[in-house]
């Protein structure tokens, strides 16, 4: 989920976005171009023709970005009509160009050609396509947030309780045998040597139960020495003792 609320919001800043910015610099230059035809139709102006010129070379440019953006079917469809459209345009210019350079101003054309009007409403719709896209991404990247949001609480408490349920076992584990080693310290205590057996634990744990049975072992044999040792001497004795009563 973090992935698509990743891509949904790159693709509403990288691709739906940037098609929007150039599409509204791409209708303002249309405007700048139609403008500037109309100019030079009306003054014969060479300045004007340059501008023309210039202005085409910026527009194609943003007429192949904008072609890379676009993604649905009806967005290429509508970026081919402007493609369609803006070659007759040129061809009309370079036509009508032509006759205001051999005839001098004409006047009868002073109005904006259809070519421009068409590139506007497709440039237009594009524009409204990427705005609808944008309004879409927004309603679901705001779903994803809600149900990352939803998830991450819900993983945050399942965490809690496992982290809580294995510490308890992991405590009832030490505790228990934490009792065996107390009641085995006990038994020692009245003579009863015997090791543990099956201690289970942490390390730590295992590792004071294995001294602890090192410890009864030794007790038990040092118990049984003595009780040699009472022996052997009762038996060296027993006869001086004879003698001596």
């Amino acid at each position: 989920k973090l992935g698509r609320l990743q891509n949904k919001t790159r693709e509403t800043v990288e691709i739906n976005g940037a098609a929007i910015i150039i599409g509204d610099r791409l209708s303002d230059s249309v405007t700048d171009l139609a403008n500037a035809i109309r100019k030079f139709y009306v003054s014969g102006d060479p300045d004007y023709y340059n501008r023309v010129r210039t202005l085409e070379a910026s527009l194609e440019t943003d007429f192949e970005q904008l072609r890379q953006l676009v993604q649905s079917d009806s967005q290429r469809k509508l970026a081919h009509g402007i493609q369609d459209q803006y070659v007759l345009l040129k061809i009309s210019f370079e036509d009508m160009a032509g006759r205001v350079s051999r005839d001098g101003t004409d006047k009868s054309t002073t109005g904006e050609h259809r070519e421009i009007e068409q590139i506007r409403s497709n440039l237009n719709q594009i524009i409204a396509l990427n705005e609808i896209k944008i309004n879409e991404n927004t309603d679901s990247t705001n779903r994803l947030s809600r149900q990352i949001f939803s998830m991450t609480i819900t993983i945050t408490i399942l965490t809690v309780l496992i982290g809580a349920a294995v510490s308890l076992f992991n405590t009832r584990i030490i505790t228990s045998s934490i009792s065996r080693l107390k009641e085995k310290t006990e038994e020692i205590s009245r003579g009863h040597f015997k090791e543990l057996e099956n201690i289970k634990g942490p390390s730590e744990i295992r590792d004071l139960a294995r001294h602890f049975n090192t410890m009864s072992r030794k007790l038990n044999e040092l118990d049984h020495l003595k009780g040699d040792f009472i022996s052997h001497v009762s038996h060296e004795l027993k006869t001086p003792v004879t003698a001596i009563k």
